[in-house]
């Protein structure tokens, strides 16, 4: 479990988010959603030491964050950013990156780590493109790789930044499903979104940011049920349920 308790974070002496309280448990989806420039991206990058936090505590599994070293934080948390560069290796090489807190210098891998990382592979369904350069995967077989290696590492915690930017409808479902059912194995999963709807079918937890504050946490009932969209976005929420019993929202 993460928890957040009265942060301030930013870059250099700038404090983009105040006074930010949260907790984020094993076994369930959290989502953050705000406008551009709400301090989303600020708020999960406190927790890889990545933001500057100026005040506050975050604790995980309720001893301070940053008493772990950092390969030990490595192991615990997996993080994607949003964007990143493309090397020039094959995906199973991207894949066993995610080892890289386990490994010691120079890197040897095990046979462990191998088998690790195909299974990481085999999960997201990219086993077969193991020898494909990552330079020549689509958008979404990239994310997928990604994804794969971030659970090579085997961390309680998945920690992601707008996974869903510049891939097509099908792989952004695919992609939240996945997320979703990541979940169901025990792991936390903490995602930036932009899109709302995606927010309110698959998250356990939604955190809505406005003004570098937190301003509204709750179950997607809670969030739905509240004006705070309409506060923040300007949006109206409608909630449609199909002849199955699912839900859709729209604006």
């Amino acid at each position: 479990m993460i928890t957040y308790q009265h942060i301030d974070a930013g870059y250099g002496k700038k404090m983009k988010i105040r006074d930010v309280s949260a907790t984020f448990r094993e076994g369930s989806l959290s989502v953050i959603i705000g406008p551009n420039g709400s301090g989303k991206s600020t708020f999960i990058k406190a927790m890889m030491g990545i933001s500057h936090v100026g005040s506050g505590r975050i604790l995980l599994d309720g001893k301070e964050l940053f008493c772990f070293s950092e390969k030990e934080r490595a192991r615990k948390i997996a993080y994607l950013p949003q964007n990143r560069n493309t090397p020039s290796i094959s995906a199973y090489r991207m894949v066993l990156h995610g080892r890289f807190p386990y490994l010691s210098y120079p890197r040897h891998y095990s046979a462990e780590d191998y088998r690790i990382s195909m299974e990481a592979m085999e999960r997201m369904g990219v086993a077969g493109l193991a020898e494909k350069p990552v330079a020549q995967l689509s958008g979404g077989e990239r994310q997928k790789v990604y994804l794969a290696m971030a659970l090579a590492g085997q961390a309680d915690h998945l920690v992601l930044d707008e996974p869903s930017n510049f891939l097509d409808v099908k792989y952004q479902q695919e992609l939240m499903k996945e997320l979703k059912q990541l979940t169901k194995t025990g792991k936390a999963v903490i995602t930036v979104l932009h899109d709302l709807n995606a927010a309110f079918r698959y998250a356990d937890q939604v955190l809505v940011m406005d003004g570098g504050q937190l301003k509204k946490a709750g179950t997607v009932k809670e969030i739905y049920e509240s004006s705070i969209i309409e506060q923040v976005f300007g949006l109206a929420i409608k909630k449609i349920t199909d002849e199955t019993g699912m839900d859709y929202f729209v604006y």
